[in-house]
């Protein structure tokens, strides 16, 4: 459970941080919003 709520914590930041980096460097804001997005569905996919 602990690992779930770090990994959620995880994929948001990185999905907010992206999304900030967007408007200056779009290629590494692109990576951390996927980055991010795919560690939230991880944590939500595992039990």
């Amino acid at each position: 459970m602990k690992k779930r709520v770090f990994l959620y914590l995880l994929g948001l930041a990185m999905f907010i941080v992206g999304f900030y980096l967007f408007k200056q460097w779009n290629m590494i804001g692109s990576v951390l919003m996927v980055l991010g997005g795919g560690t939230l569905v991880t944590a939500a996919s595992s039990k």
